[in-house]
């Protein structure tokens, strides 16, 4: 009557009982044959013997491999996050890079995520802490603009604008 290893242990001899399994180490995983060891790549952790890396909390990172604490996690720096994928609204499924947030968006403190410039508002540039203000006569009208839209001709804005107003006769 064999019986395979709980997730997190390893065959430990010959046979496949529960007494000859043992769990893998702190900073460790199983591979995906149960039959040995491999560490955390970084990015993730595991703080428990038995357990499996998990991928560090989002808008943290590590480069440490075999981590066996979530304090080697750090605070991605203004401008960056962990996302992957922006528009899918995905993340690295191990964050062991931050990276910058696309024109449109911005990361105003350590460790935030990626998010929409307000309207009235944009940014150009990759790897933006804030967003600026559309100047007088220019617009953005929706969330996550990478650039302001200039009024047309008989139209007016303030500074920080969402649309264009019709200059009255």
């Amino acid at each position: 009557n064999c019986k395979l290893c709980d997730p997190g242990e390893i065959m430990n001899g010959v046979g496949l009982t529960a007494s000859r399994c043992k769990p893998c180490g702190r900073g460790t995983e199983t591979n995906s044959g149960q039959n040995g060891c491999i560490t955390c790549p970084a990015g993730t952790v595991n703080e428990d013997s038995g357990g499996a890396c998990e991928a560090c909390p989002l808008g943290t990172y590590s480069d440490v491999t075999s981590s066996y604490s979530f304090g080697d996690c750090k605070a991605c720096p203004a401008g960056k996050s962990t996302f992957l994928n922006e528009t899918l609204g995905t993340y690295f499924t191990a964050a062991w890079q931050c990276s910058p947030c696309s024109p449109g968006k911005y990361a105003s403190s350590d460790g935030s995520e990626c998010l929409d410039c307000p309207l009235g508002s944009a940014t150009p540039f990759e790897g933006s802490s804030t967003c600026s203000f559309c100047p007088a006569g220019k617009f953005a009208g929706s969330t996550g603009s990478p650039a302001c839209t200039s009024c047309g001709e008989g139209y007016y804005s303030v500074p920080g604008s969402s649309e264009c107003t019709l200059c009255s006769s």
